[in-house]
């Protein structure tokens, strides 16, 4: 799937003039583009095989461990998308269903990965950290309302303290209108908060220090 969107991206890309040159032509992907769904088919049969197998030698075993149940959700997933999307390309367009929510399925068989971290005995501190961050769930929620709400009252501050530049109207008005893209209502500025959390602190202190004070740049 990373190939496929990497290639089809690429000439997109190139379609739009974002790129000058292009590895392969309209003609050479066209071709090429016959083989993902082979690939798709052939681990789909493979995937649904390792589950019917299991089933029927495990029996009521089989569901009394729950990764099993990801096993059969991630099939289910993969030979519908098979049988919708290839078996019938059209088939979409005539029950007018949005092609992105089977894009969006496929993406659902890279739930299997999560599968081979508690099969694969090599992955024994990937399983130790996994395990980790499962009992330490609560601790992180109430870590990011915490972190949130510092966000939320440093943001109102910054916001405040740009309120009069904004509306100043003897400032320029195109450094006004760009300290309003980041600071001039609650929603731009709760986001511009996420990118400070981020690491991208340096472009709107940059504009405030230029423009209102250099004392914003305190806080880097």
């Amino acid at each position: 799937m990373a190939v496929e969107a990497q290639l089809s991206g690429t000439l997109v890309g190139y379609d739009l003039g974002f790129y000058t040159e292009t590895f392969m032509n309209t003609n050479d992907w066209r071709s090429r583009q016959d083989l993902f769904p082979v690939g798709d088919l052939l681990f789909t049969v493979i995937f649904a095989l390792d589950v019917i197998v299991r089933i029927i030698v495990l029996r009521c075993a089989f569901w009394t461990v729950k990764m099993n149940y990801l096993d059969v959700v991630v099939t289910v997933i993969s030979v519908v998308e098979v049988v919708v999307v290839y078996s019938s390309p059209t088939l979409l367009e005539d029950v007018n269903v949005n092609p992105v929510l089977f894009r969006l399925l496929r993406l659902g068989k890279l739930a299997r990965a999560v599968r081979m971290v508690t099969m694969n005995s090599v992955l024994n501190s990937l399983q130790i950290l996994t395990r980790c961050l499962a009992s330490s769930a609560t601790m992180l929620f109430w870590s990011f309302c915490l972190l949130t709400f510092f966000q939320c009252v440093f943001g109102m501050v910054a916001s405040t303290l740009c309120r009069d530049f904004i509306t100043d109207e003897t400032q320029n008005l195109h450094y006004r209108e760009e300290v309003f893209l980041y600071f001039g209502t609650f929603t731009r500025t709760f986001l511009t908060m996420f990118e400070i959390l981020f690491a991208n602190w340096a472009v709107p202190c940059r504009l405030l220090m230029e423009n209102i004070s250099e004392w914003f740049s305190t806080p880097g």
